[in-house]
């Protein structure tokens, strides 16, 4: 499955130094929480890495490498008839 912006995703708690400064990422050791879920704003999909791209605590949005993460789930939302339906995807 491909992430994509508004997807769920969990911080393991495991970046290495080589992880983070692979494309001048931030550090999530610095930034989030081991084991919490976090909201994709964008995802950069390049040739050999993809950055996650994360609001932090003080609403910045931070990029980290997609290694250190683990999809979460994902929610679908579409209008019939003037009702909101969700459909969420769970990994």
């Amino acid at each position: 499955m491909r992430l994509e912006r508004g997807d769920r995703v969990r911080y393991l708690g495991d970046a290495e130094d080589s992880q983070v400064n692979w494309g001048s990422n931030d550090d999530p050791r610095v930034y989030l929480v081991p084991g919490a879920t976090y909201v994709l704003t964008r995802v950069e999909v390049h040739s050999w890495h993809t950055k996650f791209f994360i609001k932090d605590k003080d609403g910045i949005e931070r990029k980290f490498n997609s290694v250190n993460f683990e999809h979460v789930s994902r929610e679908t939302s579409f209008i019939v008839d003037g009702t909101v339906y969700t459909i969420k995807e769970v990994s």
